[in-house]
């Protein structure tokens, strides 16, 4: 459970409900200790509720020791209020776990006044929260050394031995270091922080399928050989300090999923880890799917890792960086800049960098896609022969409709980089053989677009490849015209300078109509990415654009939006920039509806708390972009 639930706060409201979590947590605690188990809580670094600094926030400054005070004290009210508690684990990463009145501070990188270094924070952070759980409650201390910076401490041992000097203790402290590099998986080096100080470590472990949502329903992957081959390379060091594994989320392995895949294969490696990859395959796939069927799903299984790979990830412009798949991620092909605003233009720039950087690799680039998908045309083939084996025969049938669609995601994306090429081809070289090579590539893209789509169970984004399309099917049917819309439409840097004038519009409109403006509503949502947010009469609804999906802290429209042409102003409480800004006012052609832009703009999660406002005027001289799906057709 996270701290924020457990510490004893000087708040009435949130103690009392802390009070009733840890009346519920105490006897999880000793069942888990009854089976020979430990149980830890678990917090991001700083998060914390206001009272913690008794309110004042000029405390939050990591050059003062009264706010190292402050942090320990939070450990030592949550070892107070919950003794039985066998320890805690922290993660300095981008700040997520917050909620209602709770907030973040990034002690690594927040108050720029202050002129302690990295290091210091983060040596200084270890020291204050070891003294406290192990010096003064002889608990356990994990640190998960996690970050979104690739020259920061989660994969530079530069930085980590800076940090991870002799002033910060050994004794039960367990530092978690993520197995690979960068933040995605496939074409990526071992991380190489491990084995350089006496600090015992813990290798983590995280399921490698960035392209898979949560009910995409694709086929399992299978990163057993990639996770061994680490885990072996790390202890195979004479002075290793690798001390066990940890897994980043679990379920229960009986059960046909990537997650359970991952779990079964890390729960063998933990006691066997030198065991044969192959068998592990296939005890899973025993379990799950019977004996009958489970050598050859094992071979299925196996290959995943190739066609996964191979048929997805494009080598050229991911090795050895942080984000090794830019142009994919959880469920989505990512559309650029500004799609709804800019027809396109900032994801087709986006994609003449990848075309830019695969061009001197192009022959092998294709071949590496069309190995990806040979070897997902193979696991289809191969499980035909076995389908009617596979027990019980419902999942047989899910596991056929999982192949389909991993191939047809396979077979869209190669058919999506293929057509990037011969685009890009033929805008640089309009000759009569680049314009057919691009009509047989758009041809085939939207051909197995379509079938991506007709398959049962489809729930893709496909918003890059709809771009793509559309910018494709314009270059052939008048590249004249597809070269002026590009050059028409301003650099992201311009639309950004007038979102930014729109907004200080905003502000003044609040200055000078005050008193006619109403209410419309307030807001406090989590935004990691791109959202908008509808409003229409009583209701609203979010839609999800890009990264990680919203959260709702608070939802509340106090009055309804009028069936009438009115203009809704945002108000900043705090937002990171780009602010909020309104994408479009109500009017007659959109039924008198409104949306809201929400871009996230920095690395993480971001709180955005905002207030909406009705001003109904006449005014025509405001100078405000009422629609800026239409601001640049005009």
């Amino acid at each position: 459970m996270n701290t924020l639930d457990l510490v004893p706060w000087e708040s009435d409201r949130e103690n009392t409900k802390n009070q009733e979590h840890v009346r519920q947590l105490k006897p999880l605690v000793e069942w888990a200790h009854s089976l020979g188990m430990r149980y830890f809580a678990f917090s991001n670094e700083l998060t914390y509720h206001p009272s913690l600094f008794q309110n004042n926030m000029e405390l939050l400054n990591p050059c003062l020791p009264e706010f190292w005070e402050r942090v320990k004290e939070k450990y030592r009210l949550l070892l107070t209020a919950l003794p039985e508690l066998d320890g805690v684990e922290i993660c300095l990463d981008d700040i997520s776990g917050f909620w209602d009145n709770y907030h973040p501070f990034d002690i690594l990188h927040e108050n720029p006044e202050c002129t302690m270094s990295y290091e210091e924070r983060y040596r200084n952070l270890l020291k204050s929260i070891h003294q406290v759980v192990v010096g003064e409650f002889n608990k356990t201390y994990f640190n998960k050394n996690w970050g979104l910076r690739d020259h920061e401490i989660h994969c530079q041992p530069e930085v980590y031995r800076k940090v991870f000097t002799d002033e910060i203790p050994t004794e039960n402290l367990f530092v978690k270091i993520k197995i690979t590099r960068g933040d995605r998986w496939w074409f990526q080096p071992y991380n190489r922080t491990f084995n350089l100080t006496p600090h015992k470590t813990v290798v983590t472990f995280e399921p490698m399928n960035y392209y898979e949502g949560s009910d995409t329903n694709l086929f399992p992957t299978f990163s057993g050989e990639y996770f061994q081959n680490g885990l072996k390379y790390f202890l195979s060091n004479e002075d290793t300090n690798v001390s066990g594994l940890s897994y980043l989320g679990g379920v229960s392995a009986k059960e046909w999923s990537t997650r359970g895949a991952y779990v079964y294969t890390l729960y063998r490696l933990t006691w066997e880890p030198d065991v044969n990859m192959r068998e592990v395959a296939r005890d899973y796939c025993a379990i799950n799917l019977g004996i009958e069927s489970a050598d050859t799903m094992a071979d299925i299984l196996l290959d995943t890792a190739y066609a996964y790979k191979y048929g997805l990830f494009i080598e050229p412009i991911a090795y050895g960086q942080f984000n090794s798949f830019p142009h994919m991620r959880v469920g989505s092909f990512v559309a650029e800049g500004y799609p709804l605003i800019d027809l396109g233009k900032g994801h087709i720039q986006f994609l003449r960098n990848i075309y830019l950087q695969c061009l001197p690799w192009r022959e092998f680039v294709l071949n590496q896609l069309h190995f990806g998908l040979n070897k997902a045309n193979g696991m289809k083939f191969k499980y035909e022969g076995i389908r009617d084996k596979i027990q019980p025969s419902y999942l047989s049938e899910k596991i056929g409709n999982q192949l389909n669609m991993t191939q047809s995601l396979i077979q869209t994306h190669t058919a999506y980089i293929e057509t990037l090429f011969c685009y890009f081809n033929y805008l640089d070289n309009p000759s009569f053989e680049n314009k057919v090579d691009l009509k047989n590539a758009l041809l085939n893209l939207t051909n197995v677009w379509a079938t991506f789509k007709s398959i049962p169970g489809f729930n893709y984004k496909l918003d890059g490849v709809n771009v793509l399309i559309e910018h494709a099917q314009r270059a052939v049917e008048n590249l004249t015209g597809e070269k002026r819309l590009l050059e028409r439409i301003p650099e992201q840097k311009e639309i950004d300078r007038l979102i930014q004038e729109q907004q200080e519009i905003y502000k003044r409109i609040r200055e000078e109509c005050q008193g006619e403006l109403k209410k419309l509503g307030h807001f406090e949502l989590l935004i990691d990415g791109q959202d908008l947010l509808h409003i229409q009469g009583n209701d609203y609804r979010i839609e999800h654009l890009r990264w990680d999906g919203p959260t709702i802290i608070s939802a509340e429209l106090t009055c309804p939006l009028p069936q009438k042409e009115v203009l809704v102003i945002p108000m900043n409480i705090n937002t990171r920039p780009l602010h909020p800004f309104i994408l479009q006012q109500p009017c007659k052609s959109n039924n008198y509806s409104t949306i809201i832009y929400l871009d996230d703009r920095p690395g993480g999660t971001g709180r955005f708390v905002f207030d909406l406002y009705i001003l109904e005027t006449e005014k025509t001289n405001l100078h405000l972009i009422k629609n800026w799906q239409e601001y640049f057709t005009k």
